[in-house]
């Protein structure tokens, strides 16, 4: 990824299959940059980018756990020392909200959304909106760096899975 402007503007769209299904990454131009795999009954969901044979980043859900809570880790395994961070949805009565607990960074970002999830951002770094039935538009400050913005489509990516598993319930 270079700091072209047009390169931290995203789409996500998911892809629903008879056994599986994905959330596509697409570019301004929506061409597909990367995707985000879905296995029904698997509470691993890796990232590829075009450009690796190799998950780049992995999202563990934690099985049981009464809230949203799922981990991120860099590459296919997941390996304590490979470990990015967890996101984990807070208990508030009025607002959907959820913090992404950075190791890496040693920070703490709150992600708020509106009431319905179809909006969803954190400060200035990455905003969020629905813009069609299984579409999100992202946008991230063209001032976070590359890994961060790997991290964000990766979240965005989980959380339109989210989003759209709750509207088809």
């Amino acid at each position: 990824m270079s700091d072209n402007r047009a390169q931290r503007d995203f789409y996500l769209t998911h892809i629903f299959g008879p056994r599986k299904g994905k959330i596509q990454i697409l570019n301004r131009n929506k061409q597909e940059v990367g995707f985000l795999k879905i296995k029904p009954f698997s509470k691993l969901y890796p990232l590829y980018f075009h450009d690796s044979y190799a998950a780049i980043l992995t999202i563990r859900e934690k099985p049981f756990s009464p809230t949203i809570y799922f981990e991120i880790y860099w590459g296919e395994e997941i390996v304590e020392n490979q470990y990015v961070g967890n996101v984990k949805r807070k208990k508030s009565s009025s607002k959907i909200i959820y913090d992404f607990d950075d190791e890496q960074n040693n920070d703490t970002k709150r992600i708020n959304s509106n009431f319905s999830g179809s909006k969803i951002w954190i400060n200035k770094d990455l905003k969020i909106k629905k813009k069609g039935k299984h579409t999100f538009f992202i946008k991230i400050d063209p001032e976070i760096d590359d890994s961060r913005t790997i991290i964000y489509l990766a979240i965005s990516s989980y959380f339109l899975m989210l989003y759209d598993l709750q509207n088809t319930i």
